[in-house]
């Protein structure tokens, strides 16, 4: 009976993080399930939407609990408290430094009399780590978390990743949360995202990759910007959104249309950093430019059906106010509030309101 709950729990796992559904799992318009969780991150994080399995593409409206497969995994974990006590032996990972790809991990299961091996590939031991060192940052073990973001970032760097997507989406996690105390290390990790995105051959994918890291960099300095890490981020982490700009326009296959609205996103998240790191004339450019980019695909009335525009509009608002312009702060926050209002993009009505209030909010300042 263990053996039988012990593989029918293994085939119950989130796609993206590979972790154990533990409650309130998430059914996508295509029947694919994934954790609360990881809902919430790519709902939040990720400019196109897209099923992490098959790639369709979805809305959070679109989203249904699956109270079925909730109610399977509690009968799961009655069955678990009711059997007896059994031993795992991990045995951890291994690796080579000359050779660039992990051995993986065998997890030796003994019970019943029984003993099965399991092979692991590095990339799965890499996203079991991750969910350690997330679980150890709860508990404060900080000198743990420490040593083991430096395990990750080796192992990321050296294994053979077959699903990039996922390991940027988990890397990306991991930086936002420890930006605050190892500021180095998580832009180190986004540089791995990127060494890792190169790797996707579908270009829309990989813009994806790219963007759901440009998007965490707005994190990262907002962490930063509040500590004495500063400096680190206004010289690295703007390096990294410049290279996300770079290698989006270097995809060739992408239609016009794609590429304008992705350069704008980076540039967008670009001028909510430099916004954060008090660089608002370099704000000001990179805002600028992307309403110009998007002029120049769509025309002037056209671009407003995408609510990147007002972001932008919105963003040159804050520097204009930060820098004691508030007749332009004003003109700006107007501007961006009639965007969002025009905006056909938002991806549910609370997101467009809670975006139009915030802006009103700003106006008030200036009034």
């Amino acid at each position: 009976m263990s053996n039988f709950v012990g593989r029918l729990e293994n085939e119950l796992k989130c796609p993206v993080c590979f972790a154990t559904f533990k409650q309130n799992v998430i059914s996508l318009p295509c029947q694919h399930k994934i954790c609360e969780e990881c809902v919430i991150a790519l709902c939040d994080c990720i400019v196109f939407r897209r099923c992490p399995v098959c790639r369709l593409n979805f809305t959070p409206t679109e989203l249904k609990r699956d109270h079925t497969l909730e109610s399977i995994i509690r009968i799961i974990n009655k069955e678990k408290l009711s059997l007896d006590s059994e031993t795992y032996e991990n045995e951890e990972v291994t690796f080579n430094a000359d050779v660039s790809q992990c051995k993986g991990e065998r997890l030796n299961y003994k019970g019943s009399g029984n003993t099965l091996n399991v092979e692991k590939s590095g990339e799965y031991t890499l996203l079991g780590k991750i969910r350690h060192l997330k679980y150890l940052q709860s508990i404060k073990e900080d000198e743990k978390t420490d040593d083991l973001l430096t395990e990750i970032t080796y192992l990321a760097s050296s294994t053979e990743i077959v699903e990039p997507f996922q390991v940027i989406c988990a890397l990306n996690s991991i930086a936002e949360s420890m930006s605050s105390r190892k500021c180095e290390g998580v832009l180190n990790l986004a540089d791995i995202a990127l060494k890792l995105a190169g790797y996707v051959k579908n270009q829309s994918t990989r813009l994806q990759c790219l963007l759901h890291t440009a998007s965490y960099m707005q994190f990262v300095a907002n962490t930063m910007a509040k500590s004495s890490k500063r400096e680190h981020f206004s010289g690295h982490g703007l390096d990294i959104l410049k290279t996300i700009f770079v290698e989006i326009e270097r995809m060739d296959n992408l239609e016009s249309s794609e590429s304008a609205k992705g350069l704008a996103w980076c540039l967008k998240f670009t001028g909510v950093c430099c916004n954060v790191m008090s660089m608002y004339d370099k704000s000001l450019k990179v805002n600028k430019d992307a309403l110009k980019l998007l002029e120049a695909e769509f025309g002037s009335s056209i671009c407003k059906n995408f609510r990147v525009y007002g972001m932008c509009q919105q963003n040159i608002g804050v520097a204009y106010k930060k820098s004691n312009m508030e007749t332009e702060a004003r003109s700006s926050f107007i501007s961006a509030t009639e965007s969002y209002v025009a905006a056909k993009d938002w991806t549910s009505d609370s997101q467009k309101q809670e975006s139009i209030n915030r802006t009103l909010k700003c106006l008030k300042t200036v009034a």
